[in-house]
């Protein structure tokens, strides 16, 4: 579980809740209001950053932004694009000096859901990290029919337009019968940190409610779930999620993490219960949160055309905040950029 987070003007610090480190007087989570934070993600435009493909192409009906990542000076978008869901998948490439104005580095996709083997239905794409030899690396979960559970994958290249290589195995399950996440891990969303890689995943559980977690990995393979010791009981008992709904506006869930590590620290775009809505959270070490006492910061009231917003990705380069978001209608969806520009704080 997680402690509350008092936030000061510029820096934050923690403080456990409770004081007595015994399994049964660990406290529900509830974290603290960060009212100090100052969020103002605003549309850049009221036309698509990225737009669906021609009628027959393989994007030509859903696309979202699936992972974005800022190298050597230029974003570089891997978005995922299919015409059913869920069904065939496709990652198409492109690239952007301004994180506006982009351009398709090919039109044939390069990577697609049927290189996972492990995958019966579809996989989405929705993490890219360029490690320090140059490998690019991919991080997607499998979406499967109900009786299989979704689990998270990793794919590897020498560059982007490469033959992308999957491992042979997912990286990481749901966890055992009755845990937090033993119905399906999803969303990955992974960073660099000092001592190598954080994943931050949305996870569902027997009880129906989504939450999200973390896992930390030396080498980006191998992954160790976030466990609070002080739970050793019950769906806790070997992982524990790092955020779960407040009960406000996300009502039961948090789910779909977007996380990027800034001056600013740990920042996460969220869902909640009510997909339309997006809410923020920051951190000192991806384990302890504080939430905007604004939430949503991001709500259907706010887009730019009629729909629901669906998958998104965040980017932090040169000062600004860049939220990408699939939005649309079950006739078609398009890719919008939100922006905030300088401190959060």
């Amino acid at each position: 579980m997680f402690r509350n987070v008092i936030f000061g003007l510029m820096a934050f610090t923690m403080t456990a809740c409770g004081g007595s480190t015994e399994p049964e007087a660990t406290p529900e989570p509830t974290p603290t209001k960060a009212p100090v934070l100052s969020p103002d993600f605003a549309f850049f435009s009221d036309t698509p950053v990225v737009a669906r493909g021609l009628s027959g192409e393989w994007d030509s009906k859903y696309i979202n932004p699936g992972a974005v990542v800022f190298h050597d000076g230029q974003f570089h978008m891997f978005r995922n694009g299919f015409t059913t869901w869920p069904g065939f998948v496709a990652v198409g490439y492109a690239v952007s000096d301004d994180g506006v104005n982009w351009t398709a580095v090919q039109d044939e996709p390069v990577f697609t859901s049927e290189q996972v083997s492990y995958a019966n239905s579809a996989v989405l794409v929705t993490s890219v990290v360029v490690q320090e030899d140059g490998t690019w690396v991919f991080y997607f979960s499998t979406h499967n029919s109900a009786s299989t559970p979704s689990e998270i994958g990793r794919a590897t290249a020498a560059s982007p337009t490469d033959e992308w290589q999957v491992d042979a195995e997912p990286v990481l399950s749901p966890g055992p019968d009755g845990a937090w996440d033993a119905v399906n891990v999803r969303w990955p969303n992974v960073v660099e940190s000092d001592d190598g890689y954080v994943m931050f995943y949305g996870g569902a559980g027997p009880d129906g409610n989504f939450r999200i977690g973390r896992a930390e990995s030396a080498d980006g393979v191998t992954w160790i779930k976030y466990d609070d010791t002080r739970t050793g009981e019950g769906m806790f008992a070997e992982s524990d999620p790092v955020l779960e709904a407040s009960g406000e506006w996300d009502v039961r869930d948090a789910d779909r993490p977007v996380v990027q590590l800034t001056p600013d620290g740990y920042v996460m775009i969220y869902t909640g219960g009510i997909i339309s809505r997006r809410g923020i959270a920051v951190s000192k070490d991806g384990i302890h949160w504080g939430l905007f006492d604004g939430n949503p910061i991001i709500s259907d009231q706010d887009f730019p055309v009629p729909g629901n917003t669906w998958d998104t990705a965040l980017v932090y380069a040169n000062g600004t905040y860049y939220y990408f978001m699939e939005i649309g209608t079950l006739d078609g969806t398009d890719i919008y950029l939100t922006i905030h520009e300088g401190p959060l704080w």
